[in-house]
């Protein structure tokens, strides 16, 4: 059986790197209130998925969370304010994490088991503190060097437990995907702007093609992404401007287009922790 594990990173607009210099008073909620159209297109569907969330937005509004959760759908930790975590001493980074996922369970009534690094910015000390926070897995770890924000996981002491998880003690490490391109060369393919900046059908090819010699594929998608509600831009570079805009509009479309053509495929949609 072919394995897709979907995800959403429940964060907002201005908690992108490149929005660092907001004021405060500048950072409006916006698309944490525009999620209603893909919640119920999986629900007409029958999917369930693994929302990481930024628990700052969870404690702002703890009925969307609630909402999400009772619609079947696993709720996992992205950290408490998405400040990038090799910026935080390990002090920190375990206050924030304890306080993110004690507000995350309250809301829910659950255990939160998994927890994504902002930007995948985990750090190989701070993943080995993971399970000592009662957390059963991370899915901080892509195999790409050229991204600036993003930090490599040495994932020393684990062992390969099955195509794109691995495993040490009971923790467990979920590998976000690339396509190899050559020996030195990877491709994300795995969603985010990847998803939005390439074409529709050579997404679909490239994920039929990992899945010839792969049963499992981790796939993310962020909330400004499924939603073209238009936020003020002007103290963004063009480069960040093109970075964010770029196929906005038409990405929900694409994404319902890509989740039938999975379906179509046979391809099984379940939660990260349908595996633990």
């Amino acid at each position: 059986m072919k394995n897709f594990f979907l995800t959403l990173d429940l964060e907002e607009w201005y908690h992108l790197d490149y929005f660092n210099d907001l004021n405060e008073t500048d950072k409006k909620d916006v698309f944490i209130f525009k999620l209603n159209d893909f919640f119920d297109f999986l629900d007409s569907r029958k999917i369930k998925i693994t929302v990481f969330v930024v628990a700052e937005l969870a404690k702002k509004y703890p009925d969307i969370i609630k909402d999400i959760s009772s619609r079947g759908h696993e709720i996992a930790c992205h950290g408490l304010d998405h400040k990038l975590d090799y910026n935080k001493t390990d002090k920190k980074f375990i206050s924030d994490l304890n306080y993110a996922k004690n507000i995350l369970e309250d809301i829910c009534g659950k255990k939160v088991s998994g927890y994504r690094s902002p930007c995948f910015s985990l750090t190989d000390n701070k993943l080995e503190l993971l399970s000592k926070l009662g957390f059963q897995y991370d899915s901080s770890y892509v195999n790409f060097d050229s991204h600036k924000l993003y930090n490599k996981l040495s994932l020393k002491g684990y062992r390969l437990f099955d195509n794109l998880i691995y495993i040490k003690d009971k923790f467990k490490e979920f590998e976000v995907p690339t396509y190899k391109i050559t020996k030195k060369i990877n491709l994300p393919i795995s969603g985010g702007a990847y998803f939005r900046f390439l074409p529709l059908l050579l997404t679909k090819f490239l994920i039929k093609s990992f899945y010839k010699t792969n049963k499992n594929f981790i796939f993310y998608i962020h909330p400004f992404e499924l939603n073209s509600s238009k936020i003020e831009l002007n103290k963004l570079s063009f480069f960040n401007k093109i970075r964010f805009q770029y196929n906005r509009k038409n990405n929900m479309n694409r994404f319902k287009r890509l989740v039938i053509f999975l379906q179509n495929s046979k391809i099984s949609f379940k939660k990260i922790n349908d595996i633990l």
